[in-house]
């Protein structure tokens, strides 16, 4: 609006420019000066708009900029809360579990009641292992006391399951391997692979 108004009004000088033909040599030359300091002045103040127009939006979007900062360090905040107090329920689960099995189970008959307790607390994740692994039942077996009992060594482990220390390190290898993962990788998958399907579960059932 601003901008029309400035145009309508040097267009105007132009027009009045040739209506002071009928004046004075001295009139003409004072009123085109003034009309033409009149117009200079309009462009300076269209001007002066225009940057007091971007610098308030410079301004503006600086301000949202930070809010934005703020809003995402607050919800980035929230969120490692949150999946902190999940890895805290997990850790909760499995020391309810380990209370109840305080050692892992020798006989086989003994690991199917472990194994019932296990899935009945952690939503089903060892059927889920077995479902999209190709993971052998006693391949699971060693996952299961892998992470359950994460205190213990691979030689308790074995002698637990009846095996050699180095069966069992050849066990460990083999499923890392399946999974494309190295022997070290592997107690932080099934730790991961765990908190996903208790919780990535949760998230979509609340969604």
């Amino acid at each position: 609006f601003v901008l029309l108004h400035i145009f309508i009004i040097c267009l105007q000088n132009y027009n009045n420019f040739c209506e002071y033909a009928n004046y004075s040599l001295p009139l003409q030359r004072e009123l085109r000066t003034l009309r033409m300091i009149e117009s200079i002045m309009m462009i300076l103040a269209c001007a002066i708009l225009v940057i007091s127009i971007v610098t308030d939006n410079k301004h503006s979007y600086i301000r949202w900029k930070a809010a934005h900062q703020r809003i995402e360090e607050l919800e980035k905040k929230e969120a490692q809360h949150n999946q902190q107090q999940q890895w805290n329920d997990l850790d909760k689960r499995l020391e309810h579990i380990r209370a109840k099995y305080p050692t892992p189970q020798k006989t086989w008959m003994n690991y199917e009641q472990l194994k019932h307790t296990l899935d009945s607390h952690l939503n089903g994740w060892i059927n889920n292992l077995e479902q999209k692994t190709s993971l052998s039942e006693r391949e699971i077996q060693f996952c299961t006391y892998y992470i359950i009992y994460i205190h213990l060594t691979l030689e308790e482990i074995a002698s637990y399951m009846c095996y050699t220390e180095k069966s069992i390190r050849n066990y460990k290898y083999r499923i890392a391997k399946k999974l494309g993962l190295s022997s070290a990788e592997l107690l932080t998958f099934l730790q991961n692979n765990l908190f996903e399907h208790l919780f990535a579960e949760k998230a979509s059932v609340c969604k």
